[in-house]
């Protein structure tokens, strides 16, 4: 039976209504791409190194060890998951989601190894309807930077500790930061992050003091034609190169990578079929460019090494609609 079918069809094994076809659906789960409830999986508490990710299907967010590819688990179990990142020991997840029973958009966090989720930010603690945007943690997960949008053309950049405390606001709003999940903090030290502008038609690294909130760097695509973003820029793991999404000259979305101490901006991705659609970059490690291809309705993570271009990628996670590996 297509993989494919099963996905669509029996996303989860608690949705089966009768005692007598529990055998059938472990076993049915056994040849597909989704994981039974994350209670019930002892391999989430063996997970050393993999891919976390959000299925298409059901928008849940799942993690996969390296050593056991066929066997899935589920990590949360709630609607409207957007916006997600891992830490770098690969041990914590911080998302974005709005339950049914909250009145806006919460940030929460918790452990790849066991246990349920946490409120991190409740949406009491911000302004009244404000969207929260690409939390990041820092180098050593211990606190989380996200923004957030509490009106038009409202850009704010949020820091908050990994244990909940500590809420504040960096620095002034952004007004010109570019909506969305592309204008996302990196963390280039624990002390430092980066943030991205538009300013008179480039785009603008600014990176920033996390105790002051001072501008201390900026770089911007000097000589380049801009290519603003169209899904979240993110920082190597060395700070040395920047990935990101954009669109050449009004066509569809591909990745490009900026070389940030030589200025250098290179096209990775390219692909004979014209609709494929190229987003959310990540960083599989220091050398190589994780992203999601959107292709005839399907939804496939792709890799390729950082300095290659002009490529389609070779596949990493099949049915993921946002992929990071760590650590």
């Amino acid at each position: 039976m297509p993989t494919a079918w099963l996905e669509k069809n029996m996303p989860h094994r608690r949705r089966l209504r009768f005692p007598g076809l529990l055998l059938l659906g472990f076993l049915l789960l056994s040849a597909c791409d989704m994981a039974p409830p994350r209670e019930d999986n002892p391999a989430r508490l063996a997970f050393e190194r993999g891919y976390v990710y959000l299925h298409p299907d059901d928008r849940q967010l799942y993690a996969v060890d390296v050593s056991d590819l066929e066997n899935p688990f589920l990590l949360t179990n709630m609607p409207g998951i957007q916006a997600f990142s891992l830490s770098r020991d690969a041990r914590q997840v911080v998302f974005v989601a709005r339950p049914e029973q909250a009145a806006g958009q919460q940030l929460y966090v918790l452990s790849v190894q066991g246990g349920t989720e946490r409120v991190l930010v409740p949406h009491s603690a911000l302004p009244a309807g404000s969207t929260l945007l690409a939390p990041r943690f820092s180098p050593s997960g211990e606190r989380v930077a996200f923004g957030y949008s509490d009106g038009p053309g409202a850009f704010h950049i949020a820091l908050v500790n990994a244990d909940g405390s500590g809420l504040r606001r960096l620095g002034p709003g952004f007004g010109a930061l570019l909506p969305g999940n592309w204008f996302s903090p990196n963390f280039s030290s624990e002390q430092t992050l980066w943030v991205v502008s538009i300013e008179n038609g480039q785009m603008v690294l600014i990176e920033m003091d996390t105790a002051t909130g001072v501008e201390l760097n900026r770089r911007s695509q000097v000589g380049v034609v801009p290519l603003a973003p169209s899904s979240r820029l993110v920082l190597s793991p060395g700070g040395e190169y920047v990935a990101w999404a954009g669109n050449p000259a009004g066509g569809r979305s591909r990745i490009f990578v900026w070389e940030l101490n030589a200025g250098a901006v290179r096209q990775l991705t390219e692909h004979n079929e014209a609709e494929a659609e190229d987003s959310m970059p990540s960083w599989k490690d220091r050398t190589t460019v994780v992203w999601t291809t959107q292709k005839a309705g399907a939804f496939h993570a792709y890799s390729a090494g950082f300095r290659e271009s002009n490529t389609a990628g070779r596949i990493e996670k099949a049915n993921a609609l946002h992929t990071v590996y760590g650590p």
